[in-house]
């Protein structure tokens, strides 16, 4: 399980870089082009990686039930994330581009945007890789989950056969103790309860 982490761990170096390329790029009415970059388009996408990474690196370092807990919350956040990215990366809704538009141009929604200032907006490669690595971030995490789950559980289940076993022991002790302090011998309590001597 360490090695998928450490992996895990490994990937969001490079979405983060990947992130910081141009993955859209806007041309204006105007004659200018803007250049919009992952990072720009979701401002989200940087705070959950560095989240994501300390999420990983506490698991790494934990020893405790917190592991799985903290290895869900990242795999929660990261499969939003890449839900949310999907749309645009793929081209079928561009809408994340506005604010950056608006920054530019000064005109409000999206779709007054396309009508007035946006001439054939277009996507680079970059996203759709970093979207990839995403995917196959939030894949490493689930399958460490899933290990350290069946591991929680299996020590779970060795720690209650455990408990069992120490209170058979510890209350056939006391049945022994409580015939010692009466002067009995059980082989005395054997005669008395069977007294035809089977």
């Amino acid at each position: 399980m360490k090695r998928i982490l450490l992996l895990a761990l490994a990937l969001v170096a490079p979405i983060a870089a990947f992130a910081s390329q141009t993955w859209f790029v806007v041309p204006l009415t105007s004659g200018s082009t803007l250049m919009v970059s992952g990072l720009e388009a979701f401002p989200s996408l940087g705070p959950t990686l560095a989240m994501d990474a300390l999420a990983i690196a506490l698991v790494l370092y934990l020893k405790s039930r917190w592991r799985a807990i903290f290895l869900l919350i990242g795999i929660v956040a990261l499969s939003s994330l890449a839900v949310g990215i999907w749309p645009a990366v793929t081209g079928q809704d561009l809408g994340v581009l506005a604010p950056t538009v608006e920054k530019a141009t000064g005109v409000s929604t999206w779709v007054a945007q396309l009508d007035q200032v946006v001439v054939g907006p277009e996507n680079t490669s970059w996203g759709l890789v970093a979207l990839i690595l995403l995917v196959a971030l939030t894949v490493l995490q689930a399958v460490a989950a899933i290990f350290e789950i069946r591991r929680t559980a299996t020590t779970s289940e060795a720690v209650i056969r455990g408990a069992g076993r120490n209170k058979v022991r510890s209350q056939g002790e006391k049945d022994k103790r409580s015939v010692r302090a009466q002067g009995q011998t059980p082989s005395d309590l054997w005669k008395e309860t069977n007294p035809s001597g089977l």
